[in-house]
């Protein structure tokens, strides 16, 4: 057989060659599919708009009429191909299409099931076919017809899959193929790549069998010239050849390749999506909050190191705190808005170069918090955007109302825990900012929420130290946040609500019941995930701090990553989530497998500072759990862009439901892992090392020092079974 040749096994020896060129009209071929296969009704047309998003109107006319210049908007398609259209406004009397959403049940029809019981065909019930093989009654076992297109009736258990209509809800991977045909396991049988027909046989090792005897009773079958069968489809259904489908058809390479390709496919999908729900930076004041406990005050960031004032950004009085820890926000001196700059405060009390330089070890004052990093990042990032040196007509206002050693019921409104409602330092510094601005627009496009530390166990009085309870308040918090931003500037969008993930020491692997989980860091994540106003930043874990809490780099370095992530959802409109998995499973019976979200690939082994030393783990942070105890970790690589392999020192024992994985959890790491992603991205500001202001001498790192903070994306910390899955 010459390279390239394939040839159609039949009854009577001889061979029918079938040429890619035989299969090139597949837009032919998935329209009869499709129509054969498509039973669309009103109910369903219905649930394909609901799933594209809430807000679908019924015309075009109409959507435009609702939307302002440039935004997107979508109209319900016919409800039996199309779910839905997606136009973007140009000006009151027109827009453009920008996508089409196929429906629900016009991908389930194109990729349905071709099967049929084992009975009489003919192949006059399919019009003229210019190749056909018969058995001797005249029944159709396969052919070819006029437009290229391979007919076999007796072909079971084997699906379509059409590339050109994949779409994020997920379907087959089929290797980049127009036209492919594959098993429930996804393995591709047969498929056409750049016109070409091509199958797994194209990497065949093993032994092929012969067709002899009994054998001759394929409904398909590929043989080489001398009648090796590489691929076969027998009346009974099964399939025959070198491999079955579904076991051995690909190597361990292959089914990690396919695998990596769906993660990277989910990650596109994510962060391609059009963000329209918040607060955009169009005001001449747009103000960002921080809101939180000690991380977010900025508890030990001493020496301040953003002393100088960038880019116009401004702060409510005299520094980005409050000189009152009470339950009203009261600023440095007059409650009017000034050039943004970092300086120490402890209470009413401010320090310059002298008294930071005479602050013992573990005083709590704050010189740096993440206002500083956020505001200047993002202003950057902004005027990078518009191509300007600066942007004078949007100014950055950043205000801190943060409360330290506080539960997340304290902080929420109508507080449920403690004495004091420290709610009211928000809504005052609205009421504060609404008069400072005189009668310039405002808006609040912002908010980060940095918390979580006193609900990881119950010993600081927390009522809410359950996945559920702290979700339900977080949830709650945002949503009245942003509501009360809205009523005070009168904006119609709320701010983009940032929080990052409580991790490092805090970490507890117990919540205050007793049940396994990383609670606190389990419910921001999931809360973040289903937001569509909110959204994780990252975990905290990786930055230098002394002991806890952050120091004035680490404060500072983690502000330009909000400062980043800000950007993305609020000034380019486009969507985020931190490196994640989407997927465990069981590779055998001491191999796990987890894929993840990348924003950007590959994964990469690095480590993150505790306190001020690199820390690098055997088990990079991951321990892993079955109905026996603790498994042993003898081995975790990176074996795809997107993928962790992780190797066991013994057996799994129980359901995989019962198989428990944790990264970054406080047994063993203390809240800390090794993962995180490629991106690029450096911060303005450099790592600096002042031990004339008072910074210890280990923030000396060599590494670090006078070199931008690197902005990479690192894994959040979580706990999931070998069941879990999103793709």
């Amino acid at each position: 057989m010459t390279g390239g040749e394939l040839f159609l096994g039949v009854q009577d020896g001889e061979s029918v060659k079938i040429e890619g060129r035989m299969l090139g009209d597949i837009p032919a071929l998935a329209s009869r599919v499709s129509e054969a296969g498509m039973h669309a009704d009103v109910a369903e047309a219905a649930r394909d708009a609901a799933l594209i998003q809430s807000g679908v109107y019924p015309d075009e006319p109409t959507g435009r009429a609702a939307v302002a210049d440039g935004q997107a908007f979508k109209v319900q398609g016919d409800g039996a191909a199309v779910a839905a259209y997606e136009y973007r406004r140009m000006n009151a009397s027109s827009s453009t299409l920008i996508a089409t959403y196929p429906a629900k049940g016009y991908i389930d029809g194109l990729g349905m099931e071709v099967s049929s019981d084992y009975r009489q065909t003919s192949g006059d019930d399919f019009g003229q076919l210019v190749q056909s093989v018969l058995d001797e009654g005249g029944n159709l076992s396969h052919g070819v017809n006029a437009d290229g297109d391979l007919i076999a009736p007796r072909m079971r258990g084997l699906s379509v899959a059409l590339r050109e209509l994949l779409h994020e809800a997920g379907a087959v991977d089929t290797y980049d193929h127009q036209f492919a045909i594959v098993d429930e396991g996804d393995n591709v049988a047969l498929g056409v790549v750049d016109g070409k027909l091509r199958g797994f046989f194209d990497a065949l090792k093993a032994t092929t069998s012969t067709v002899e005897g009994d054998s001759y009773n394929y409904s398909l079958a590929i043989v080489d010239e001398s009648d090796n069968v590489l691929f076969g489809v027998l009346h009974s259904g099964s399939v025959v050849g070198a491999f079955n489908l579904g076991s051995l058809a690909d190597t361990q390479a292959d089914l990690l390749a396919r695998a990596d390709q769906k993660n990277k496919a989910f990650t596109a999908a994510v962060m391609s999506r059009d963000v329209q729900t918040v607060q955009r930076p169009t005001c001449k004041y747009n103000v960002k909050f921080v809101y939180g406990q000690s991380l977010g005050q900025g508890d030990e960031t001493w020496p301040a190191l953003s002393r100088a004032n960038r880019y116009g950004n401004l702060m409510l009085g005299g520094n980005v705190m409050g000189s009152v820890d009470g339950a009203v926000y009261t600023p440095f001196g007059s409650a009017t808005l000034q050039p943004l700059a970092a300086q120490t405060v402890n209470g009413a009390t401010q320090y310059d170069a002298a008294g930071e330089a005479a602050l013992a070890p573990g005083n709590g004052s704050r010189g740096e918090p993440v206002n500083h990093g956020w505001v200047n990042g993002a202003k950057f990032l902004l005027n990078q955007r518009f191509l300007m040196d600066n942007d004078p007509s949007r100014l950055f206002v950043s205000v801190n109302i943060a409360k330290s050693g506080v539960t997340i019921g304290q902080l929420a409104k109508g507080h449920t825990e403690g004495p004091t409602e420290y709610y009211g330092k928000y809504t005052t510094a609205l009421s504060l900012l609404a008069t400072a601005r005189g009668s310039d627009a405002w808006c609040v496009d912002g908010i980060a929420f940095m918390q979580g530390e006193y609900d990881y166990s119950t010993a600081q009085g927390s009522l809410n130290s359950t996945y559920a309870a702290y979700k339900a308040k977080l949830t709650q918090l945002c949503a009245d946040m942003q509501a009360d931003a809205k009523t005070a500037t009168g904006q119609v969008l709320p701010p983009a609500f940032l929080t990052y993930q409580t991790g490092a020491a805090y970490t507890r692997d117990v919540d205050g019941d007793g049940v396994e989980g990383l609670h606190v860091g389990m419910a921001q994540l999931d809360f973040a995930i289903a937001s569509k106003a909110a959204w994780m930043v990252g975990p905290v874990y990786p930055y230098t701090d002394k002991g806890g809490h952050l120091d004035s780099n680490g404060s500072r370095w983690f502000g330009h990553q909000i400062a980043k992530v800000w950007n993305r959802v609020a000034v380019e409109g486009k969507g985020w989530q931190p490196v994640r998995p989407v997927k465990l499973w069981k590779g055998d019976a001491r191999t796990i497998f987890i894929g993840y979200h990348v924003p950007h690939p590959p994964l990469a082994f690095d480590s993150p500072y505790v306190v001020s030393a690199a820390a690098d783990y055997a088990a990079k942070g991951f321990r892993v759990k079955d109905t026996t105890g603790g498994v042993a970790i003898t081995n975790v690589e990176i074996v795809a862009d997107t993928i962790i392999k992780i190797t066991l020192g013994r057996d799994l024992t129980g359901a995989d439901a019962d198989i428990k994985v944790w990264y970054a959890g406080q047994t063993s790491h203390n809240g800390n892992g090794n993962v995180r992603d490629s991106d690029p991205s450096v911060a303005i500001d450099n790592y600096v090392y002042e031990p004339e202001r008072g910074m210890y001498a280990a923030a000396n790192i060599p590494a670090l020092v006078d070199q931008p903070y690197p902005l990479h994306n690192w894994s959040v910390a979580f706990y999931y079974s070998l069941t879990y899955s999103e793709i």
